[in-house]
C-alpha cells in the first residue's frame, strides 16, 4: 500500500475517532452515571476497494428498437446487456462484488425508472429481477454473469408513443 493511501486511512481514522468522541460525548454530557462502568473497545480495518474496468471504459448500451405498447406486458421486450469486465489482478482470494446503481421506479423497487412515467427496466440475472443498489457477488469475474433487460409497465399507468431512455451505472471492484 502507497504511503499517501497509508495516510489517507490514518487521517480517516482519526477523523473517525474524533466524530466518535464528539457524539459519545454529546449523547452522555447530561447524564449522571449510575453502576458499573464498562469500557468498550472499538476495532476496524479499513480496506480500499480495486475497481474493474467494464466494457473497456465505455458506455453499455443496450436499444430496444420500435416498442408496441400493447405489448410490453407480455414480456416479449427482452434484450441481453453485453459488456465485459476486466478486474485484472484479481486472484481466486479477493472478493469480487458488482452494484447496479440506479433509480427505481415508485411502483417497482427492481426497475430503473426511465424518462417516461410508467414505464421501467428491469436488469435480469437467470431470468429474475436483480435488487438495484445492492451488491452481488462474482464468483469469477473472467467469467462474468449474463445479464438481461426487461421493459416494464406499470399496471396503473397508460403509456403514449414517445423516445424514452433509462440509465443506470454497474460498479464493480474487488478486495
Amino acid at each position: 500500500m502507497s504511503k499517501e493511501k497509508i495516510l489517507l486511512c490514518k487521517s480517516l481514522a482519526k477523523f473517525i475517532k474524533a466524530i466518535f468522541l464528539i457524539i459519545m460525548g454529546t449523547c452522555f454530557c447530561y447524564a449522571t452515571q449510575t453502576g458499573d462502568s464498562k469500557l468498550i473497545s472499538f476495532q476496524w480495518r479499513m480496506v480500499q476497494t480495486i475497481p474493474c474496468a467494464i466494457n473497456g471504459e465505455q458506455p453499455v448500451i443496450v436499444s430496444f428498437g420500435n416498442v408496441g405498447i400493447s405489448k410490453i406486458d407480455t414480456g416479449r421486450y427482452v434484450q441481453d446487456l453485453h459488456y465485459s469486465l476486466n478486474c485484472g489482478g484479481a486472484a481466486s482470494k479477493d472478493k469480487v462484488s458488482m452494484f447496479i446503481k440506479a433509480n427505481p421506479t415508485t411502483w417497482d423497487t427492481k426497475a430503473i425508472a426511465t424518462d417516461v412515467t410508467g414505464l421501467g427496466v428491469q436488469v435480469l440475472k437467470d431470468g429474475s429481477p436483480l435488487e438495484l443498489n445492492t451488491y452481488i457477488s462474482i464468483p469469477d469475474p473472467a467469467s462474468p454473469p449474463a445479464f438481461q433487460v426487461r421493459l416494464v409497465k406499470n399496471p396503473d399507468s397508460v403509456l403514449a408513443e414517445q423516445s424514452f431512455t433509462a440509465t443506470g451505472t454497474i460498479i464493480v471492484g474487488y478486495i
